[in-house]
């Protein structure tokens, strides 16, 4: 009998750790697309229109979406730290 409510309590846990796990993984990539993935466009489009018009603007532009890239790709690392199993 204690052998069996062991066994569901176990079982219990295991598929709560399930659920946890893939919450998780759809809060990475919900962090990873929402700051690395636009930052990222961003710069691909500053570049492309630094070379056709040449502006230094837009390279600075470009510049700036580097630095945003790098602090999206530190809000990710956070984020996957803060949620993952291994501390």
């Amino acid at each position: 009998m204690a052998r069996n409510i062991f066994d569901a309590m176990e079982h219990e846990y295991q598929k709560r750790r399930k659920q946890e796990r893939e919450l998780s993984m759809f809060l990475l990539k919900l962090t990873f697309l929402n700051c690395v993935k636009p930052m990222i466009l961003l710069l691909l489009i500053g570049i492309a229109a630094s070379f056709f018009v040449g502006s230094e603007a837009i390279f600075k532009s470009s510049t700036l979406a580097v630095g945003l890239i790098v602090v999206g790709v530190l809000a990710t690392y956070r984020t996957w730290r803060t949620i993952s199993p291994n501390k």
